[in-house]
């Protein structure tokens, strides 16, 4: 009787797209709520570059004034990159955490983000049903029933 040879790729593939699936989603969701937050309840005000940090990339650091508080010194998420100390730029904040989610109006870097991880739910979240699916034909294939 000769052995049969189990293969585990495609089990390891399914595996690999369900881990991925579940890392992205919940990026995907978070950030996504975090863009609409800004985009309703954001405010805006001019900022003055106070700091460039250099790394994979360039961090810009600004400061800001905010109604009822001391002046708020903050990362910008999606500030240009081109930005210099001493420059000014308009941002939109959270007020009820103004140094969360600072970005540039006009340069949404969440929305991108969410973007991205709901593209990578759908590819990975579509491989992740189309492995399954495959194995079944395969099999059927084998039984001669198509």
């Amino acid at each position: 009787m000769a052995a049969t040879k189990r293969v585990y790729g495609p089990k390891l593939l399914l595996l690999a797209a369900l881990v991925l699936t579940a890392y992205f989603l919940p990026v995907a969701v978070s950030t996504g709520r975090d863009a609409d937050n800004l985009d309703r309840r954001g405010a805006v005000t001019d900022a003055r570059v106070v700091e460039v940090r250099h790394g994979r990339s360039r961090t810009i650091v600004v400061r800001y004034e905010v109604p009822g508080r001391e002046p708020v010194t903050a990362t910008c998420d999606s500030c240009d990159d081109r930005l210099d100390v001493g420059e000014r730029v308009q941002i939109r904040y959270d007020p009820d955490d103004p140094t969360m989610h600072v970005e540039q109006v006009g340069r949404a870097s969440h929305r991108s983000v969410s973007v991205f991880g709901w593209w990578a739910v759908g590819l990975i979240g579509a491989t992740a049903l189309g492995i399954p699916a495959w194995l079944v034909l395969r099999k059927l294939r084998r039984l001669h029933w198509c």
